[in-house]
């Protein structure tokens, strides 16, 4: 059994082609427009289901039903957007703390 104490150091962590992981990490580029697309798609996908209630003007049994699922995809969309304020907490969405703390 390994013990929390007997794991090794990160920075002797290598992978197969003997690349140590700073390096590794070094390399890495974020693909910045990405991640603001993702985030206009997170923020305009939660409020789909407000435009749906919007133009259903008469609530039939089909609208009723559907309350559940839009429950659901908004809270689906709402989380998927939270995450990118986790990554912010970090600096990984922007390294300038006050637009970090605008998003």
């Amino acid at each position: 059994m390994v013990s929390l104490t007997d794991m090794p150091s990160i920075l002797s962590l290598k992978n197969r082609k003997g690349l140590r992981y700073l390096a590794f990490r070094k390399k890495l580029k974020p693909a910045f427009h990405k991640v603001w697309a993702d985030i206009m798609i997170c923020f305009l996908m939660m409020f789909m289901p407000v435009l749906f209630f919007a133009e259903a003007s008469n609530m039939t049994l089909t609208t009723y039903t559907l309350i559940p699922l839009c429950s659901l995809w908004s809270a689906f969309w709402i989380h998927a957007y939270g995450c990118f304020f986790h990554e912010a907490a970090h600096f990984n969405i922007y390294k300038n703390k006050k637009v970090n703390d605008m998003i």
